[in-house]
């Protein structure tokens, strides 16, 4: 699975209801007498992963997502642990065959993130454990921290090199020769004007959310309250997962997108079903997509929300090709063990031979022990008619293969 779609209807509208537990100054704070610190992240495929503790209880894994407001604990198993107060119940049903959401709101939180911490910070905890973002991530996911944190602070991110850097609003993180796109905050999230050429050439001004913890490049949901269209050559196929159950659409590629200076030429862009996503999102905040942390990952992104401006510096000259996994394979990690990966799905020929729920042993002549799940769909991705040996488990017994790696669009 290359995209992991953290959004879903349910919890949009579950934090779109949210009162009362909005923070009215900075939620974080550095350490007295400093104006800027570094904190190591963990990376998972192109997420930026904070160690967090929450009430001295930890170290947990929350996603860095600038998509997200209040804090959101994912995992209820750590609630017990904290001696939290609630003050409400939230349950919001579903939708069609979809289950109810089920959440808790806490007022106080102690959070520490490094040496940054915020002494009371609100928070929404699900009642049922999503294991989606986790076997996705291929790392445990415990939860997702965005507005709270990137408003206290001008915060840098550079995932190629392991570190955030987090600087007293005061002090201008990013330079001269940077991309700056001008951003606007709505609902605590930022966005930002773009313009996508399509393949035929036409034209199209957008609004798109910049949403660090969404795993994919550009997702296109919406254009004048109907599907976007499409381009001639696409792959349908699961985007990835939400809370509730997979998100369906296709992937294409679009002629060039623009915003300011930064100028991408065929780029790869998922197209989510419009009733999934494009028609349920605008109900909070029109939009016509997203940029994601597929994208973002190839830069240097300072977040500057009191400046009014995001600034990207990339890492190299030339933009690398983003590809699509050209496997008929999906995997995931294991629920209980994230370092064993199996076969989630089979949807072609090249992979007759592997069934669902088949245990990676090796790929590539790798053992797959010592790859993270990122890593293994970098295999995936690395090139048109590549021959990838692989073995599995089954039944206690050992089967190897070959995919032949196919480019589809």
């Amino acid at each position: 699975m290359d995209f992991l779609w953290r959004i879903s209807f349910l919890l949009l509208l579950l934090l779109s209801s949210l009162k009362g537990i909005a923070q009215t100054q900075a939620a974080f704070a550095l350490p007295e007498g400093k104006k800027k610190m570094r904190i190591p992240i963990v990376k998972a495929g192109s997420l930026i992963i904070l160690k967090t503790y929450l009430n001295k209880k930890g170290p947990f894994n929350f996603v860095l997502d600038s998509g997200v407001d209040p804090m959101v604990i994912v995992d209820p198993t750590i609630k017990d642990s904290l001696n939290l107060d609630y003050v409400r119940k939230v349950e919001i049903g579903g939708l069609g065959e979809q289950q109810d959401l089920v959440a808790f709101i806490t007022p106080g939180i102690h959070v520490d993130i490094g040496p940054v911490e915020a002494k009371r910070l609100g928070a929404v905890i699900l009642q049922q454990q999503y294991t989606n973002l986790s076997t996705y991530a291929g790392i445990p996911i415990h939860g997702l921290i965005g507005y709270d944190f990137f408003n206290s602070f001008t915060v840098k991110t550079s995932i190629q090199d392991g570190y955030i850097i987090c600087s007293d609003k005061s002090i201008e993180q990013a330079k001269r020769r940077d991309i700056r796109i001008p951003i606007s905050l709505e609902r605590k999230k930022p966005y930002c004007k773009a313009e996508v050429t399509a393949k035929d050439g036409k034209k199209y001004a957008l609004k798109l959310l910049i949403d660090s913890g969404g795993e994919h490049t550009l997702a296109l949901e919406t254009w004048q309250g109907r599907s976007f269209p499409l381009p001639d050559s696409i792959i349908n196929g699961s985007l990835g997962m939400g809370l509730e159950g997979r998100v369906r659409g296709y992937f294409g590629r679009i002629k060039e997108l623009s915003i300011r200076r930064l100028k991408i030429p065929d780029l790869l862009t998922s197209f989510p079903i419009y009733e999934d996503v494009g028609k349920k999102v605008n109900q909070a905040v029109a939009r016509n997509g997203s940029l994601g942390s597929q994208l973002l990952q190839y830069y240097n992104v300072v977040f500057d929300y009191h400046r009014g401006y995001i600034a990207l510096a990339p890492y190299q000259k030339v933009l690398p090709a983003i590809e699509y996994n050209m496997s008929d394979l999906e995997i995931v990690a294991d629920g209980k063990r994230f370092n064993q990966y199996r076969v989630y799905k089979v949807s072609g020929d090249s992979a007759k031979d592997l069934k669902e729920g088949d245990v990676l042993v090796s790929i590539d002549s790798k053992p797959v022990s010592f790859l993270r799940l990122d890593e293994i769909y970098q295999i995936l991705r690395s090139g048109d008619g590549k021959l990838i040996p692989i073995s599995v488990r089954r039944n206690n017994r050992i089967y190897s293969t070959e995919l032949r790696l196919k480019k589809k669009i």
